[in-house]
């Protein structure tokens, strides 16, 4: 999948001072990621639609509420 076929599915926010420890670590699992900036300082990673074990993945890493995009 590229991130061009990308439909999202939902997505995590951080604050952006984390932004490169996740981003470094959805990379080295291979796990399909956009970025999106939101006001106050915060970022949104978004995912497409995920085996429940990516999620699972991505979720441990970044230790956040899932929403739903």
């Amino acid at each position: 999948m590229t991130y061009r076929d990308f439909d999202p599915s939902f997505y995590f926010t951080v604050p952006l001072r984390d932004a490169t420890a996740i981003r470094r670590e959805l990379n080295d699992r291979c796990i399909p990621y956009e970025i999106r900036s939101l006001p106050g300082g915060r970022i949104a990673f978004v995912f497409p639609d995920l085996p429940p074990r990516t999620v699972g993945a991505g979720a441990e890493n970044i230790r956040r509420e899932r929403n739903p995009y």
